[in-house]
C-alpha cells in the first residue's frame, strides 16, 4: 500500500480491503460490495483434434504466467528430448541417465512414450515449481487435465 492506503501497481496480489486475497473472497459478505457470491463461468468447446490438456490453477500460478505461458512451458517440457529435463527448476533436472532409459524400454519409441507419461504426470508440480521460481507470492495450486492419452 503506498501513503494513501492505495494497492501499488505490480508489487503482489491485490487484497480486497487488504484482507482477502480476490481467490478466496469469492461470496464473503463482510466484503461487500467489493465480492460477489455470483461466479463468473463460460462454457468452452473442447477441439479434440487441437486441444491436449486444461490447466486449472489457483492465482499464485496466474500472478506470474499468462495462459499462454503455461501453455508454452507445458509444451516444452513435452516436447524436450528424453535426457534433457533442464527446464527452469531443480525438479525438471532428469533424474536418471539416458542409458538406464534405454535398457529398461525396448526401443526408442518406447522409451519415448515412457519419458511423456512420466512428465504428464509430473506436469502440475512442474508449473508449480516454474512458478514458486518466478517468484510468486501467492499459495500455489495446480491440476493439469489431460485430454488425450
Amino acid at each position: 500500500m503506498d501513503a494513501k492506503g492505495k494497492p501499488i501497481p505490480g508489487t503482489g496480489v491485490y487484497r480486497i480491503n487488504g484482507n482477502l486475497a480476490v481467490a478466496r473472497a469469492i461470496g464473503d459478505a463482510s466484503e461487500r460490495p467489493y465480492v460477489s457470491d455470483v461466479a463468473e463461468m463460460r462454457r468452452l468447446t473442447v477441439d479434440s483434434g487441437l486441444d491436449d490438456f486444461i490447466i486449472l490453477a489457483s492465482d499464485g500460478l496466474w500472478d506470474v504466467m499468462s495462459s499462454q505461458d503455461a501453455v508454452s512451458f507445458v509444451h516444452g517440457i513435452q516436447n524436450s528430448s528424453v535426457g534433457g529435463m533442464v527446464v527452469g527448476s531443480d525438479s525438471l533436472k532428469a533424474s536418471r541417465k539416458l542409458t538406464e532409459w534405454a535398457s529398461e524400454h525396448g526401443s526408442d519409441v518406447d522409451m519415448i512414450r515412457a519419458a511423456h507419461a512420466k512428465r504428464k504426470k509430473r506436469m502440475a508440480k512442474f508449473l508449480a515449481d516454474e512458478a514458486m521460481r518466478k517468484g510468486s507470492g501467492d499459495n500455489i495450486c495446480v491440476i493439469v487435465l489431460w485430454l488425450k492419452e
